[in-house]
């Protein structure tokens, strides 16, 4: 059986095998309050969400990810075995991403079963609240003409700037302090690429 363990650990090495370079590529990231936990982020020009169900999971928990992945995401796609590959359409959104995980003599490979499409459902102040609260100040000091107490709350902080601000500058800067969150201040590309031959 395909576990989580192994197809997490494949896929790694499977996006890292072609071009262009994300910038980084995390772990287990939080998303709007901690209510959900994508399994692989992949930072380059936009933010992609890769969830991995494998042989032990059910699809029982995907309702409530879909919803808060479609929050925050850019683009998201699952990544499924053949446990789940004939029944996935019907449980997600037509523009997520489905890439199959299968083990053929030995060897675990992945077929992109449909490319994914761009969000229409990211919302930007439930995207901000993926942002640690020193994160959002420092959003809110950058972009906003009235700079907020720091004693207002993360809930508060998201919805001011998602109202005062244009969504795609929201989700530039998003972007950005993300970035800034698991690279730090390094420039260079991380070691973790994406594949492109579809738009991801």
């Amino acid at each position: 059986m395909l576990d989580d363990k192994t197809i997490r650990k494949e896929l790694k090495i499977y996006l890292n095998s072609n071009a262009p370079f994300p910038q980084v590529i995390v772990d287990e990231m939080n998303v709007h309050n901690g209510n959900a936990r994508a399994d692989l982020v992949a930072f380059y020009d936009e933010i992609h969400c890769f969830e991995i169900k494998s042989d032990r999971d059910s699809l029982c928990r995907l309702k409530n990810q879909i919803e808060y992945y479609d929050y925050t995401f850019n683009k998201v796609s699952i990544v499924v075995t053949d446990k789940f590959i004939n029944k996935i359409d019907k449980h997600i959104p037509s523009y997520w991403g489905v890439l199959l995980a299968k083990i053929e003599d030995g060897q675990l490979n992945f077929y992109k079963e449909r490319c994914p499409k761009a969000n229409p459902n990211w919302e930007a102040e439930k995207a901000l609240l993926s942002l640690w609260k020193n994160e959002l100040l420092e959003l809110d000091t950058l972009i906003s003409k009235k700079h907020s107490s720091p004693r207002t709350s993360r809930a508060e902080l998201a919805k001011k700037i998602g109202s005062e601000s244009n969504g795609n500058i929201v989700s530039h800067e998003l972007f950005s302090l993300l970035r800034k969150r698991f690279l730090g201040d390094k420039n260079q590309s991380g070691s973790f690429q994406i594949e492109e031959k579809c738009s991801m």
